[in-house]
């Protein structure tokens, strides 16, 4: 999180800042198949939005 402060949205400029990384563990996609793309897509996005909650959670502190 914190990248809308060094790279705002539409802008070409990179401004100094501080940017928080958060590296999860793997989504397991063995034996999956095409029809399971939407269960597959929604699982990252919950995974995502979570730690971005606890990013944002860190940031108020």
């Amino acid at each position: 999180s914190g990248t809308r402060e060094i790279w705002a949205p539409g802008s070409n400029a990179i401004r100094r800042g501080v940017v928080r990384l958060a590296i999860q563990e793997p989504i397991p996609t063995q034996g999956l198949t095409r029809l399971d793309s939407i269960r597959l897509r929604d699982q990252a996005h919950s995974a995502i939005a979570a730690v971005h909650r606890e990013l944002a959670d860190v940031e108020e502190e």
